[in-house]
């Protein structure tokens, strides 16, 4: 099984609904043993966890086949939540404990269809290899603007 690393930044985290640059860049071994990437950027509106799945749904919508899929971010909300609370709220129709809808949980459906058959490995935190995407992200600000 192939293994597929995933990095997701924000330019703000921020959690008021702001429009904010989001990022993903994939990475991956290709069967001749080169390291291939692909990233994407665009401008989100929303709070910083619905931006940071807005981000991941692009670059899971990516994804051909199952792998082994290492979801990295500082979002740990978001990835405390792919963990340990998704398959409940999907079994449930994405409502909490009390009954209530969680938010965010239109982006939380799809999430869930994106990861079905990869194995899921979270990594919270900064990560060094694209420590940059902040400052990539506003340089693609200034162009859009």
């Amino acid at each position: 099984m192939q293994t597929v690393h995933i990095y997701v930044e924000t330019d703000s985290t921020s959690p008021r609904s702001a429009a904010r640059m989001t990022g993903y860049v994939l990475e991956y071994k290709k069967q001749s043993g080169e390291t291939k990437t692909i990233e994407g950027f665009s401008k989100k509106m929303g709070t910083y966890h619905r931006a940071i799945l807005l981000a991941m749904e692009d670059a899971l919508k990516r994804m051909i086949r199952p792998c082994e899929l290492h979801i990295h971010t500082q979002d740990e909300y978001v990835l405390n939540s792919i963990d340990k609370y998704l398959h409940i709220w999907a079994a449930n129709g994405y409502r909490n404990k009390k009954g209530d809808l969680v938010k965010n949980h239109f982006e939380w459906g799809r999430i869930w269809e994106l990861l079905q058959g990869h194995l899921i490995v979270i990594e919270a935190g900064m990560h060094s290899r694209y420590s940059d995407m902040v400052t990539q992200m506003r340089e693609k600000t200034r162009e859009i603007q």
